[in-house]
């Protein structure tokens, strides 16, 4: 595993430990500035990142492989792909 990644990850799981969830940019963005040393140029890629993997954390948790397990066994986000696709299709 790649050192940016495995930075990405421990932090998602701090930030899991933590409380925080991936839903929440906000509150997930204030979090990574109280608990992670960073350049302030790199925040964006920092929150995509630690927000990618604290995801797949969470799915994880619900017994999923990962968030894109998650996403195609929920009927609802089921539903949400399908009709987005369709809507690119026209």
């Amino acid at each position: 595993m790649d050192s940016l990644k495995l930075t990405y990850k421990l932090a998602a799981q701090a930030a899991y430990a933590a409380g925080e969830s991936a839903d929440n940019q906000e509150k997930l963005t204030s979090w990574i500035r109280a608990n992670c040393k960073y350049r302030p140029d790199t925040e964006i890629y920092l929150v995509l990142g630690v927000g990618s993997a604290l995801a797949d954390i969470e799915a994880q948790a619900q017994e999923y492989l990962g968030q894109i397990d998650r996403i195609f066994k929920q009927p609802r986000m089921v539903a949400l792909v399908t009709a987005h696709n369709a809507k690119r299709r026209i």
